[in-house]
């Protein structure tokens, strides 16, 4: 409702759809709304959903606003980076707000929880290339981020996944 009294318009039942796209006529904003994390229909990723449910008990207020609170959303964000990694690529700029999120909010992640969901999707791997290239080469700092050593010991080369990511650009291609 908000979006449309915004004056920006969908031709998709907002009611039914999984993704329903706004645009704003004479501009360039576009904005997805997704109710659900992942399509609930996907055989592929569907069953992410279930990691989520009881999401609206675990929120947090960040200023004005509510949102997941930070297990769950640095979770969804790994979960969202690796769903486009195994379709079509992702490109630098998912990393980097991976890094930026986990800079500012990890103190307050739990990070054993965080692996534990990400090994039920056999995504550590996964995961720990992306920490190892924000390491390495953006500005994520593990001991700010309060990264424990369980995280940090994961045995993975994270070079053929930069090089795909720098390969894919800003977005994935």
């Amino acid at each position: 409702r908000v979006l449309l009294d915004f004056g920006m318009q969908t031709t998709e039942d907002i009611e039914s759809a999984y993704e329903v796209p706004y645009r704003k006529a004479g501009s360039p904003l576009y904005i997805e709304l997704h109710r659900h994390l992942f399509a609930p229909e996907s055989t592929a990723y569907g069953d992410l959903n279930r990691f989520f449910d009881g999401v609206f008990d675990r929120v947090c207020r960040e200023g004005e606003f509510c949102t997941m609170g930070p297990t769950d959303h640095m979770f969804y964000l790994i979960c969202h980076a690796f769903k486009h990694f195994l379709h079509s690529g992702f490109g630098i700029r998912q990393v980097c707000d991976i890094m930026l999120y986990a800079n500012h909010f990890g103190s307050r992640i739990d990070w054993d929880l965080l692996l534990s969901d990400c090994r039920a999707i056999r995504a550590e791997k996964f995961a720990a290339a992306l920490f190892r290239i924000g390491r390495n080469y953006l500005t994520f700092d593990p001991e700010k981020a309060c990264l424990p050593a369980c995280w940090q010991s994961i045995a993975v080369d994270e070079s053929a996944m930069l090089a795909d990511l720098l390969d894919a650009g800003v977005y994935g291609g």
